[in-house]
């Protein structure tokens, strides 16, 4: 199934309908961080050379992050929450999130190889929702950040995408991308 938007540009997209493995929250109830899971994680099935490098790169950017900004980047964090489409909780794990007290700014980080539309269904559709749950927006403002290591401009994709040369500067008002080639 495919929707159809205008681009920037003013041509009409079709855009891939919501990759069946996500499941978007709705309205979220309540949310919290928590340590684990409370569960052993594990992706089904064998892992493809393509997710083991995407896993390596996740990684490397997130060691990068935190030596970067210190205790202000939270790699990989573990939100337990509630919508009103699932009957009992739910855990997601975003990439990172950046704590920038003085700016009252959150940015919220996925890392992916490449620039991929499923990046903008997971920060939209899920973390932004519940991460504003957890940090009310009157006292943070949220950010959305893609981290990439390619970035092909041709990728049909639901929004305009800002190019961030800056993670920490990352406008709230855009889907921002950083391209960061080397780790």
């Amino acid at each position: 199934m495919l929707n159809t938007t205008s681009s920037s540009r003013g041509q009409n997209l079709s855009l891939p309908a919501k990759p069946d493995w996500f499941h978007p929250a709705a309205h979220v109830l309540w949310a919290h961080l928590c340590s684990s899971p409370g569960f052993n994680y594990k992706q089904s099935g064998r892992m493809t050379a393509a997710r083991a490098a995407g896993i390596k790169y996740e990684k490397a950017i997130n060691l990068r992050l935190e030596g970067e900004f210190g205790s202000s980047y939270l790699a990989s964090p573990w939100f337990r929450f509630s919508d009103s489409l699932e009957a009992r909780p739910s855990f997601c794990q975003p990439d990172g999130l950046l704590f920038l007290p003085e700016e009252g700014k959150i940015v919220i980080v996925e890392i992916k190889l490449r620039h991929c539309v499923e990046a903008w269904w997971q920060l939209r559709h899920k973390y932004e929702r519940v991460v504003a749950a957890v940090f009310p927006l009157d006292l943070w403002g949220i950010s959305t950040c893609e981290v990439v290591k390619w970035y092909d401009p041709s990728t049909v994709f639901p929004e305009p995408i800002a190019l961030c040369p800056y993670i920490e500067k990352a406008p709230y008002d855009r889907f921002n991308v950083h391209i960061c080639g080397k780790p």
